[in-house]
């Protein structure tokens, strides 16, 4: 369950991705979350999924895969992963805010483990890390920054505070 404050990121690669490519994508993102979070003082570490069970929960907290994010052993951010035909789209969101009273029993039914993440996250300023995991995900690829990274246009720059508006009536 991803609320508002929450940090969401998404990453786009064109393809065509070779063999291998497909997981790297989704490592890369992880290792650019974990520096981040690591640059605003959480110990964060991509998983590697040597110990772990395998579980078949669906929901996102209760389940621990390779190439996620843990602060000490807490999962605090998922890599979703989607191919496109030749390309690939990877989303994770880090939860960096208490659920409030309304939805709390909501949450608690739907994704009882994401209350720990949000606690092991919290505090972290949510622009800083955004920075952060922007300029970890630049090195980690080797990707050069030509001009600065922006929205396309003014109504995906606003899309959050319109999302947050729907969520508050």
């Amino acid at each position: 369950l991803h609320w508002p404050g929450d940090l969401a990121v998404t990453v786009a690669f064109s393809g065509p991705l070779r063999a291998g490519e497909l997981r790297r994508c989704s490592r890369q993102l992880a290792q650019s979350i974990a520096l981040g979070l690591s640059a605003h003082r959480r110990p964060a570490m991509v998983f590697d999924g040597g110990d772990s069970a395998k579980s078949r929960a669906e929901v996102c907290f209760e389940r621990l895969d390779r190439d996620e994010v843990v602060v000490d052993r807490t999962k605090v951010a998922g890599v979703a992963l989607c191919r496109f035909g030749r390309a690939a789209l990877v989303q994770s969101a880090i939860p960096l805010t208490k659920v409030d009273d309304a939805r709390m029993s909501f949450s608690d039914r739907w994704d009882p483990l994401r209350a720990e993440a949000a606690v092991a996250c919290a505090g972290v300023d949510r622009d800083g890390l955004l920075r952060s995991i922007v300029a970890a995900f630049a090195a980690v690829g080797s990707y050069r920054e030509g001009r600065p990274w922006s929205w396309p246009s003014v109504w995906l720059r606003d899309a959050e505070v319109r999302c947050d508006a729907v969520h508050r009536s």
